[in-house]
C-alpha cells in the first residue's frame, strides 16, 4: 500500500481563504435574496429586504468574530510551565 499524499501547505491556505470568502458570500446573499423574495410574494417591498439585509450583516459580523478569535489563537504563544524546586 503507498502512503496518503500530504496536502502541500500551499494548498491548504488557498482552500482555507476560498472557503472563508465563500462563507462570508453565502452569509451575505442567502438572507437578502430571501427577503427579496418575500418582498415579492407578499408585496411588502422593502421590508424584508432590509432584515435580510441586517441578518446578513449579522451573520458576517459573527464570521469576522470567529476569525478574529482563530488568527488570535494560532498567535499567541503557549508558555511552557518552569519547575520550579520544592521547597523542604
Amino acid at each position: 500500500m503507498s502512503e496518503p499524499r500530504k496536502t502541500p501547505s500551499s494548498v491548504r491556505t488557498i482552500y482555507r481563504y476560498l472557503s472563508v470568502g465563500f462563507e462570508i458570500a453565502v452569509a451575505l446573499s442567502v438572507p437578502m435574496t430571501g427577503g427579496y423574495w418575500i418582498d415579492q410574494q407578499f408585496d411588502t417591498s422593502p421590508w424584508f429586504l432590509l432584515a435580510g439585509a441586517l441578518l446578513g450583516i449579522a451573520l458576517f459580523i459573527r464570521i469576522a468574530i470567529r476569525l478574529s478569535e482563530n488568527l488570535d489563537s494560532g498567535r499567541k504563544v503557549r508558555s511552557t510551565k518552569k519547575e520550579t524546586p520544592d521547597k523542604d
